[in-house]
């Protein structure tokens, strides 16, 4: 039998809260292992929470359980739910951070957390205190309906992507950005526009592709437009943030 995996998408930025959740998870399954996907998810930010776990998934083993823990809801009357997709299990708060991971993966039913069942919990730490808690019993193969009632998917919070939003910002500041149909060809001049600043750069394979520190747009490793600065941070240098929209076309003569 393969050792469960459960992962752990989080804008908890601490190494503290990983580790109770890693114990409480222990406590519940000894055989499961837990893999921190992200910690450092922009605070608050659903929508770049939502963009990690999906290409997290997308390197799990069959029969995964997926937590996901950006809840600035927490503590309310939002939600705590469990998502059945083809292959993987979603837990986490349902204000659409595993929605569009579950939706891709296909959807097959979903539950509401029964918290009452799980024991304890603040108010505050539902992610230690619930969320752990229900992977760690679905990760060891425990009945879902005996902490969970069945929800209608219709019912769960969605969130979709825009063309062309910026979804994360990675260390370097290459900026990762959404599209549903990347037509661009190699070599191609394009021109990038954020707010009143409006650029021109070409659509490369790789960073050597320029000089230092120029501009690129390249296919990213996770089927992301990507939005660069050779050797440089073009996140720092453009003054955007995740959520932003860009305006990006091709060159016109």
């Amino acid at each position: 039998m393969k050792q469960p995996i459960i992962t752990l998408s989080s804008d908890f930025g601490d190494k503290f809260a990983e580790a109770q959740i890693n114990l409480v998870i222990t406590e519940i399954n000894p055989d499961a292992k837990l893999i921190v996907g992200e910690s450092n998810i922009t605070a608050f930010s659903i929508l770049e929470g939502a963009f990690i776990i999906q290409q997290l998934s997308r390197f799990a083993p069959e029969g995964s359980v997926h937590i996901g823990v950006v809840d600035p809801g927490v503590g309310s009357k939002r939600r705590g739910v469990m998502i059945k997709s083809k292959n993987f299990w979603f837990v986490g708060p349902d204000n659409g951070l595993l929605y569009p991971a579950a939706q891709k993966d296909g959807i097959e039913a979903a539950y509401l957390i029964n918290e009452e069942v799980l024991g304890s919990l603040s108010n505050t730490f539902h992610g230690r205190d619930i969320f752990a808690k229900a992977a760690a019993h679905l990760s060891k193969g425990r009945d879902v309906t005996e902490f969970g009632t069945p929800l209608d998917r219709k019912e769960l919070r969605t969130i979709a992507f825009k063309e062309h939003q910026i979804v994360h910002i990675d260390p370097y500041g290459n900026i990762k950005i959404f599209t549903a149909d990347n037509t661009f060809t190699i070599g191609e001049m394009l021109t990038v526009q954020f707010l009143d600043r409006k650029m021109i750069m070409p659509y490369c394979r790789t960073f050597a592709d320029v000089a230092k520190k120029e501009y690129l747009l390249y296919q990213g490793s996770h089927a992301t437009l990507e939005l660069a600065i050779n050797l440089g941070n073009a996140a720092k240098d453009l003054g955007v943030n995740v959520g932003d929209i860009l305006q990006i076309k091709k060159l016109t003569s």
